[in-house]
């Protein structure tokens, strides 16, 4: 409520003077803590009253003042009863506002205001019985008789209880973008809270954080142990309750005028709950020995869709996340999307509206995997080929009704298009059979291998896998039955190499007994690289890629890539196999123009590429010899490496700046010229000359 409106009845009362309700709220206190004042004070007994509080710059000394005062919100009775945590436990739990402190009295009312500016505030609360407010001010009793100084700040939580590893904050948000917090809920004071499981005894040093999202009508307190293998890990298990129908935002917020059903241009769609999510990571980021490049995140159904969506909408946080049964169209239409359609039009609005978001863009856009995958974080209006997601792996099945199939192999498509790093998996599962179907035991190895990614470390995208399994198009009948798409692909974290000039790693085809082995001991694959922190994506770069069989760097595969105009790489139909690839790349060093270099597998039968380097456009010159010379020539720029030059060939340098030679290396001519040194040079435009290249021909 916004300090303009005031009901009729306020107005009446500072006419006439103050109205009384029944009774007054008395013995208001103030408690400061970071960026926060915690303001208490005993309810009129008996009654079920409502509480409005109020701030001024100056002292309220009486009811006339408050038509001046800023109206900061209102709450009802027995607003220090934690609903949430007695819900769950089945017994009456009022908030702490001390950490470990004692409960505040059934008695007491409770209010938390969130500084937006440095100030100094004075602070009132009045009792409002229907529509009748008390408006009768008594220093010391319903209006503090001292002011509040105010310094905003980052909010923290408290700690509300303690149990063996297990620790329990409440966190309350505001209404309103403060410097540092923007608005978390669309009332002010509101409480949420989040568990935190840390064993002290389990590690030194900086730890591996989960991130946990709990499914559809699940609460924090669910995360009751550590996660598998991993006990010195922290968890943070974050809730998604609002206290109201429909139970939960699916981890992304509502309209701006929830839960009133209307929906319009002025109440937008705000991520309230996305939010809530950064601010409790952000405490226990500042708060618990967390290594930040170790932040990965997980669920189940509903909690899935919180993992991916929050990884992908925050991909600088996450490093890897992992879900079963997940959502990635709320804005699917037809028969099996969602099972709970209506559940989203009073969340957000209809699919046909597609209400604006505090994000700038269409909420059911917002919602779907397939819209984030390419979106710039800052401005998700913006489409951004180098924003680098986060690895996902999900897995489906296609007879679930609950969250839907028809949306994913649209899903998968759209991700794999947008080249980050994914792996899908589904099979013949409901809802609730996933985790005894096809891909059981695939779940839990996919899970452990988490741990190994990092934030701030590169990471593969594989596309157009020649051996994934077909999704189809979402109807029942199409597509394989049990597949995946990515999943019999695997690279070793431990064979990165990310430098200024190189970038590689060894690929391999998955062996061994789990069901995602592959199904056959070579195939062919993109590979975009992601997340790189050293090696240069420069628009449209030239990169030398090898592929180099395992064991031994076999050279298999030796070619030029041109990077897009993004800067985006992009190695198309890779060799891989179950022995394993390194794929690597290597920056074409442009520094001094022209240059010639020669790439291919370079024997009889094999392809021989001279690739010439200049300015865009110019005239390609090439020659071939077997003779060494050391020649200069006046009006010539460079020296004449062939002592006995033939005209080879000629054309034109690219956009990019590259003319490209092929030739193939008949077995019936070079078959006699192995062992042989054959020399190589171009003259680009009049009078600029290459290096000379030395190509040997190999058995």
């Amino acid at each position: 409520m916004s300090l303009p409106r005031r009901s009729l009845l306020l107005g009446l009362a500072l006419i006439s003077g103050p109205l009384v309700a029944q009774g007054q709220a008395t013995n208001l206190a103030a408690s400061l803590r970071p960026g926060q004042v915690f303001l208490t004070w005993t309810e009129v007994a008996g009654a079920n009253l409502t509480y409005r509080i109020y701030r001024s710059p100056t002292p309220i000394v009486s009811s006339a003042q408050l038509a001046g005062a800023e109206l900061l919100g209102s709450v009802g009775q027995d607003s220090s009863n934690d609903v949430r945590a007695s819900q769950l436990t089945g017994t009456t739990v009022n908030f702490r506002i001390v950490d470990l402190g004692p409960q505040l009295a059934s008695t007491q009312g409770l209010f938390v205001h969130t500084f937006a500016a440095t100030g100094s505030g004075h602070y009132a609360v009045t009792a409002v019985a229907g529509a009748t407010e008390n408006t009768a001010i008594t220093v010391g009793s319903n209006a503090l008789a001292a002011p509040v100084v105010e310094n905003p700040a980052v909010p923290g939580a408290v700690l509300q209880q303690v149990s063996g590893t297990r620790s329990d904050y409440v966190h309350w948000v505001s209404d309103r973008d403060t410097p540092f917090a923007p608005a978390m809920w669309n009332t002010a004071s509101r409480a949420f809270h989040f568990r935190v499981l840390f064993d002290s005894n389990a590690g030194t040093g900086p730890r591996p954080l989960m991130l946990r999202f709990h499914a559809r009508n699940g609460s924090y307190s669910q995360a009751g142990t550590a996660e598998p293998g991993h006990p010195e890990a922290i968890v943070l298990a974050v809730d998604d309750w609002i206290g109201a129908n429909p139970g939960n935002t699916f981890w992304y917020g509502m309209h701006a005028a929830f839960p009133s059903a209307t929906t319009s241009a002025s109440h937008p769609n705000v991520d309230y709950t996305d939010r809530r999510v950064v601010a409790e990571l952000d405490f226990v980021l500042a708060n618990f020995p967390v290594d930040r490049e170790r932040v990965y995140a997980r669920g189940g159904s509903m909690g899935a869709v919180g993992a991916v969506f929050f990884a992908y909408r925050h991909p600088d946080r996450i490093a890897a996340a992992h879900g079963t049964v997940p959502k990635f169209d709320f804005g699917c239409q037809g028969n099996q999307c969602w099972i709970e359609p209506a559940t989203g039009d009073a969340l957000w609005g209809t699919p046909a509206q597609n209400l604006t978001t505090s994000e700038g863009v269409g909420v059911y856009d917002r919602l779907s995997i397939a819209f984030l995958a390419s979106r710039a974080p800052a401005s998700l209006g913006v489409v951004d080929p180098l924003v680098d997601r986060p690895l996902i792996t999900m897995f489906n099945g296609r007879n679930d009704v609950v969250v839907g199939w028809p949306e994913k192999p649209p899903a998968y498509a759209a991700v794999q298009a947008a080249r980050q790093p994914s792996a899908f998996f589904w099979d013949q599962s409901t809802h609730q059979s996933l985790g005894s179907g096809s891909w059981s035991s695939v779940i839990n190895a996919r899970r452990d291998e988490l741990w190994s990614l990092r934030v701030h470390q590169a990471v593969p995208a594989f596309t157009n896998l020649s051996i994934d399994d077909d999704a189809g198009d979402g109807t029942p009948t199409s597509g394989d039955p049990i597949g995946t798409v990515n999943g019999y692909l695997a690279w070793d974290v431990a064979t990165i190499v990310d430098t200024a000039t190189t970038h590689s790693l060894v690929a391999s085809l998955r062996t061994g007994a789990l069901p995602d082995a592959a199904p056959s001991p070579t195939a062919t694959v993109d590979w975009t690289p992601r997340r790189l922190q050293a090696y240069l994506r420069a628009p449209s770069a030239h990169h030398r890629f090898t592929n180099l069989q395992q064991p031994g760097d076999v050279v298999v595969e030796d070619r030029i890539v041109t990077g897009e105009a993004s800067g985006l790489i992009t190695v198309a139909g890779a060799l891989v196999t179950t022995a394993g690839n390194r794929l690597r790349l290597t920056a074409v060093d442009r520094s001094s123009l022209p240059l010639l270099l020669a790439t291919g597998i370079v024997r009889p039968g094999g392809t021989l590429t001279l690739n010439t380097f200049a300015a865009p456009g110019a005239a390609v010159f090439l020659f071939v010899g077997l003779q060494p010379a050391a020649i200069t020539l006046p009006g010539l720029n460079g020296v004449i490496g062939i002592g006995d030059p033939l005209f080879l060939a000629q054309g034109v340098a690219d956009r990019t700046g590259r003319h490209a030679f092929v030739w193939p290396l008949d077995p019936a001519i070079f078959g006699s010229l192995v062992g042989l040194p054959i020399r190589f040079q171009a003259l680009a435009g009049a009078s600029d000359l290459t290096n000379t290249e030395l190509v040997t021909i190999q058995p």
